[in-house]
């Protein structure tokens, strides 16, 4: 072990050692073996499922507003004590304990860094209900915004500020993915096909996305949509994305694959970027945020049919949901979009509404 290394590695275990002492006295503050005695096993599975549901939502906009969203008495005191129930029956305290007693040589190092930074969201999530336990219900003490609200405020070019500063990110392909793409979180998690080849049918470069469709009705079958953007006219963003066939491992057909290993820490860390980025917006930016800018930027080129293919929504009703036309900023969007079922083609539906729709000779 170089001397470099030699101080890191010791850095993190007291990380480690300190994170440990500081959880311990969060949890004894307000834990006891009470709260395990005296339930039933029906009930401490529905507290661990409650558990991890909040511990997964308060990481994107904080335990506080989680509770503050719910407005049904009975559920907000079952929500407090799912929380206490979860936190103290769940392993990852002691988990935390047995990783620094095992921890002995450099090839823990990466691994001890990422035990610590979970430990600092189990840490801060306890804080956070500390501060919770405190209070009443008092019904909905924050009225639920739409996530598309974000977008206002935000500077028209905001997506290629957020990819410029993410540069230095291990997220950065994937967060020019999701600006490009609008494509879910759990769906960059099941890896994302990107491939640029050359579209005899409209004459021009073109790079595709082959995005495996989350939240699918139809969950017996693989259902994959492929969103082909010309690089007549490329725009920024397709830009920063070509430039990275530079750096991805490429296969033999010009294609790379991109995932992320947890939507969590994806979330977090667009979050961070812009909070860096724009510290007064009102409201967080999440990955998210990235799907509503997509929706509104095809609300003003794009028929109603074209938008939920894009979106991968089985009913059209749902893109109300996101993005407003007015909202957008002019980005890339789609010449066409394919949809398969198993390996099979489905239909392939081109936008009408795209600048180079005519140019290139589509319109039948």
């Amino acid at each position: 072990m170089d001397r470099v290394t030699e101080i890191e590695f010791a850095g993190n275990v007291a990380r480690l050692s300190n994170l440990i002492e500081s959880i311990k006295q969060e949890r004894e503050c307000f834990l006891s073996d009470a709260i395990i005695c005296k339930t039933s096993k029906k009930t401490k599975g529905e507290y661990s499922r409650i558990g991890r549901k909040l511990f997964h939502s308060s990481v994107e906009i904080g335990l506080l507003n989680v509770f503050g969203r719910i407005n049904n008495k009975r559920y907000f005191y079952k929500s407090l004590a799912a929380a206490k129930y979860y936190f103290y029956q769940d392993q990852f305290f002691e988990y935390l304990k047995e990783v620094i007693e095992k921890t002995s040589n450099v090839n823990d190092l990466s691994h001890l860094d990422s035990v610590c930074d979970k430990g600092e969201k189990y840490l801060n999530f306890l804080k956070e209900l500390q501060e919770v336990l405190g209070r009443k219900f008092q019904g909905a003490l924050t009225k639920k915004k739409s996530k598309r609200m974000a977008l206002a405020g935000l500077p028209k070019d905001w997506m290629i500020e957020l990819a410029e500063r993410a540069k230095e990110s291990k997220y950065y392909t994937e967060i020019l993915i999701s600006a490009l793409t609008g494509c879910r979180p759990a769906e960059l998690k099941n890896g994302v096909r990107v491939s640029r080849f050359f579209d005899e049918a409209c004459n021009s470069d073109c790079i595709a996305f082959d995005i495996n469709t989350a939240k699918h009705k139809d969950q017996s079958a693989q259902h994959v949509r492929r969103l082909v953007f010309s690089l007549n006219n490329p725009n920024e963003l397709l830009s920063l994305l070509m430039n990275q066939f530079e750096y991805e491992l490429i296969d033999d057909d010009n294609s790379f694959t991109s995932f992320i290993s947890s939507e969590i820490n994806f979330t977090v860390a667009i979050r961070r970027l812009g909070a860096e980025l724009w510290p007064k917006h009102h409201a967080s930016i999440t990955a998210y945020c990235f799907r509503h800018q997509f929706a509104a930027n095809l609300k003003k080129n794009g028929s109603s049919e074209f938008i939920s293919a894009a979106l991968g929504h089985t009913s059209e009703k749902t893109k109300k949901n996101y993005g407003l036309a007015n909202q957008s900023r002019g980005g890339a969007v789609p010449l066409r979009i394919e949809e398969s079922c198993d390996g099979e083609l489905i239909r392939t539906i081109h936008n009408e509404y795209h600048t180079d729709y005519d140019c290139l000779n589509l319109r039948p």
